[in-house]
């Protein structure tokens, strides 16, 4: 396998002119933002509940209108934010109780702070901003119902490295699962055998259709925009409090085109290049999700995530790990230039069977685009049973 390539110039080139934020996003104070309990943490960052926003003015003076603009970005944020508290955080009908315990799974507060920790060393802690501001900048100009929403940034004073004046955390949607959990609780409710009843059954197929379309068009609007994930599996979809998924974990993101859908227009439908290829590292994003073209360091582009989403979609469909007999030492001689793909049960849709077959094809020209996928899942959900759930399951509901 080449070792990995470096990315062309023109690719930080175009995230810095998403650097221009079209919807005022506030930049608050640490201080400004109380947390409860911890909900997870990686490599760079921990991730903290938010229980509360207060807005304080930085000085008794506005020295400049962008100052004043900043100031009333932020104490609108404030009000919002009480607002939205005061519907989802409070207990209606108990008197003398108005918010939750601090980590009360019953009432989870709807946002999450992200933010880099203080204990990185300088290496680590440059290495983590630089990829949390890349988010931050991408993210800050896309706004869909399935992707993760940045609500509000800002910069530490200063940390036990002494870094200062880069964006240090972010307000973003809390998840509270991920797509991965979400698997073990549908292998779990399929696995009851005979106490599930033939209804619930295809209950639990339209579920996990509708949310795989959901996640296709947010895929579909990212790649109208221009923008390549590089690294869609279930540990970076989401569902936040209202079951909404969410595609999250942009550090590997990319703008890979020029190509930014006009107001008014059909995302994808003006501008038509999914198959242009760019200069990228190769080797990135995670293994059993990987479209060949990565692992062999060749030039690629959007249609890398067309590949992971035929992955994703098959681990969704079948409750199966995806090439779960393939070890690690063999995989890209397997998978990639051998071809081996997971099985596609039968009595799937017919639908179904021929998409995900052209959607992990080895060669990226012979994939789908994304919006292919979403019209295709549109039009199965709103055609006959017939079409939209596996033969096996319909005969059972006829002889039921």
């Amino acid at each position: 396998m080449p070792p990995p390539q470096e990315e062309e110039a023109f690719v930080p080139d175009r995230q810095r002119r998403l650097a221009h934020v079209s919807v005022p996003i506030p930049v608050l104070n640490n201080n400004e933002i109380i947390t409860a309990v911890e909900l997870g943490h990686g490599g760079f960052c921990r991730v903290m509940a938010v229980r509360d926003v207060k807005v304080v003015p930085r000085d008794k003076v506005v020295l400049t209108d962008e100052d004043d603009i900043s100031l009333l970005v932020r104490q609108k944020f404030a009000k919002q934010f009480s607002n939205y508290k005061e519907a989802h955080y409070s207990y209606r009908h108990v008197p003398g109780q108005h918010l939750p315990r601090m980590g009360d799974p019953s009432k989870p507060p709807k946002l999450a702070l992200k933010r880099l920790k203080s204990s990185l060393n300088t290496k680590r802690y440059e290495l983590g901003a630089n990829d949390l501001n890349s988010e931050v900048r991408l993210l800050a100009n896309l706004r869909h119902p399935n992707i993760i929403t940045v609500y509000g940034m800002g910069y530490d004073s200063g940390s036990a490295s002494g870094h200062t004046g880069r964006i240090s955390f972010v307000l973003l949607d809390q998840l509270r699962c991920t797509l991965k959990n979400k698997l073990y609780m549908w292998r779990e409710r399929r696995g009851m055998g005979m106490f599930i009843s033939r209804s619930e059954l295809n209950e639990l197929w339209l579920e996990r259709t509708v949310i795989l379309t959901r996640i296709a068009s947010a895929v579909e609007f990212l790649h109208a925009n221009g923008v390549a994930h590089r690294d869609l599996h279930p540990h970076n979809i989401g569902f936040d409090s209202d079951d909404t998924p969410k595609l999250f974990d942009f550090g590997l993101a990319r703008v890979v085109g020029n190509k930014r859908v006009p107001p008014g227009t059909i995302p994808g439908k003006a501008l038509d290049d999914d198959d242009a290829k760019y200069q990228m590292t190769g080797n990135t994003g995670t293994l059993r999700y990987m479209a060949p073209e990565i692992a062999f360091g060749e030039r690629y582009g959007l249609k890398v995530d067309v590949y992971s989403l035929a992955i994703v979609f098959h681990e969704v469909l079948s409750l199966l790990k995806p090439f779960a007999n393939v070890p690690p030492t063999t995989f890209t001689s397997t998978v990639s230039i051998k071809n081996y793909r997971p099985s596609i049960d039968a009595c799937w849709p017919d639908g179904i069977k021929h998409m995900m077959n052209r959607m992990w094809d080895g060669k990226s020209a012979n994939r789908p685009p994304s919006r292919e996928i979403v019209a295709v899942l549109e039009s199965l959900l709103r055609g006959s049973d017939d079409q939209l759930y596996p033969k096996s399951a319909i005969r059972r509901i006829l002889t039921k």
